[in-house]
């Protein structure tokens, strides 16, 4: 079951270069020059710039957690549940400064749902016999 997103997400890049091979085909026929085929395929896009924020965030984190996790300190988990809400509001304070409004409604409201999905434990399962 693990492997159904990675399979999912190696079957949408496979969609997509069939797609653009067949669009390719369909505008050289049409007598488009190879130059303005790759404008319509390729768009340009502006270099992606670190948010040094979000990683300097996420490797507090990751040594919060591991710290408190790995070095047996009473009520850890509840150390690092009160830890990890910090730093996740933290950061996401930051990230919506930055985002237009619709964004910024998705983003809180996802992480919310994440948050709260992941902090409730599993229902303990009945037994095979009973």
């Amino acid at each position: 079951m693990a492997l159904v997103i990675p399979v999912i997400s190696v079957l949408g890049v496979m969609s997509a270069a069939l797609l653009k091979a067949r669009d390719r085909r369909r505008w050289r026929r049409q007598g488009l020059r190879p130059e303005q085929i790759a404008e319509r395929l390729y768009e340009r896009v502006e270099p992606t710039r670190p948010n040094w924020w979000i990683l300097g965030g996420s490797l507090l984190f990751v040594v919060f957690t591991l710290s408190v996790g790995l070095n047996g300190v009473p009520y850890s988990e509840e150390i690092v549940f009160g830890g990890s809400l910090a730093i996740v509001a933290f950061l996401i304070v930051r990230l919506t400064r930055e985002l237009e409004p619709e964004a910024r409604n998705t983003l809180v409201g996802t992480a919310l749902v994440i948050f709260v999905f992941r902090a409730i434990r599993a229902p303990a399962r009945a037994s095979p016999g009973g």
